[in-house]
């Protein structure tokens, strides 16, 4: 530090920055910020949103944050760092209007949280003590945008709530939630552009692709099965490295049988906030339970980052996904990191749907 040199990784940057705060270093500060802003992804979000709020660190930096959490708020709530988050932080994430994800896994993050909390304070593990270091933020969670069901198998017998407060929720869910005394919000959380999309992530990690490394790759290919329906909404691809350039991109849809059921050009700009832009078809497509179904992504640029530890199996908001390796998308070429999808119920068939 003495001469001006620092070692940064993903893994110890945020806690550089933390001391750097800490201990009134703006030189050292200002570089970790630049690093962490330019290294941002999925798996280091919250330890980095955990420090912002701590410290005060660039609002530019939180808004990052906040606007990977949002899109990846599914994913990011079932992390196993998600629990080591501090309370302000966890007030602030289940008040957001903006989380894509459904309210049971929301429900279930803060309750394995409230358990980890209650095993940093030595207290029992009961569910009293559980609601009460939950405190203000157990009313951030929106049980009203739970159906009858999931309230019920989830919620109704768990004894985090009163028999008063379920018996209000029944009043509510025979009401439309209008004649009822709950706390509980109402409101829907906020749909993204281009309509509700969760997020299927193939791999573990992303890394940062060295300069000197200059791979183009011709296409990539994704061949997976679901074991429930789902309306088929896009996919979210890497940007390239030239930031001033376009990114010319054709992204394919096609059945076990090689039908092309959708097909889709883009021009994709790198923009410094995001590493990952998401390329939406012009309708949803309807894909059938147990069906090999494959996407193809075909570009000249040099991707700015590639997948680590490819992922064979996920459940996804209760959708089972299985990937199978296909010579086109080798570990270093993957250009499709995320497939953006919507559950749907059983006995649909194969179309475009009018959005």
């Amino acid at each position: 530090m003495y001469y001006d040199e620092v070692q940064l990784t993903t893994d110890n940057a945020p806690e550089v920055l933390f001391l750097a705060r800490k201990y009134l270093i703006p030189s050292l500060a200002e570089i970790c910020s630049e690093f962490v802003l330019n290294n941002l992804s999925v798996e280091n979000t919250l330890p980095v949103l955990n420090h912002c709020c701590l410290l005060g660190v660039s609002k530019g930096l939180e808004k990052q944050c906040w606007i990977i959490i949002d899109q990846h708020a599914s994913e990011i709530a079932q992390d196993n760092q998600f629990p080591e988050i501090d309370h302000a932080t966890l007030t602030a994430f289940l008040t957001r209007d903006t989380l894509v994800a459904k309210e049971t896994v929301l429900y279930r993050a803060a309750v394995k949280w409230a358990g980890r909390e209650c095993q940093r304070m030595s207290i029992p593990l009961t569910v009293e003590n559980k609601r009460r270091v939950l405190g203000d933020a157990f009313y951030s969670i929106r049980f009203p945008l739970m159906s009858m069901k999931e309230f019920t198998e989830d919620v109704a017998q768990s004894s985090f709530l009163s028999h008063e407060e379920v018996a209000n929720m029944y009043i509510g869910y025979n009401s439309n939630f209008q004649s009822c005394n709950i706390r509980f919000p109402t409101e829907p959380r906020a749909k993204p552009a281009q309509d509700t999309a969760f997020r299927c992530p193939r791999f573990e990690s992303t890394a940062l692709r060295p300069k000197w490394e200059a791979v183009t790759p011709q296409q990539s290919i994704v061949k997976f099965k679901v074991k429930h329906p789902i309306s088929i909404k896009g996919v979210a691809l890497f940007s390239a490295v030239t930031q001033s350039s376009a990114q010319l991109c054709k992204v394919e849809l096609r059945d076990n049988s090689g039908s092309v059921l959708a097909t889709h050009h883009a021009d994709v700009v790198k923009h410094h906030d995001s590493d990952i832009h998401d390329i939406f078809f012009p309708s949803g497509i309807t894909l059938q339970s147990d069906v090999m179904y494959s996407i193809t992504a075909a570009s000249e640029e040099v991707l700015e980052r590639y997948g680590e530890g490819s992922i064979s199996e996920i459940t996804c908001e209760g959708v089972d996904f299985e990937f199978f390796e296909d010579s086109g998308d080798e570990e270093d070429k993957g250009q499709i990191p995320e497939l953006l999808f919507k559950p749907l119920g059983e006995g649909t068939s194969s179309y475009a749907e009018d959005d």
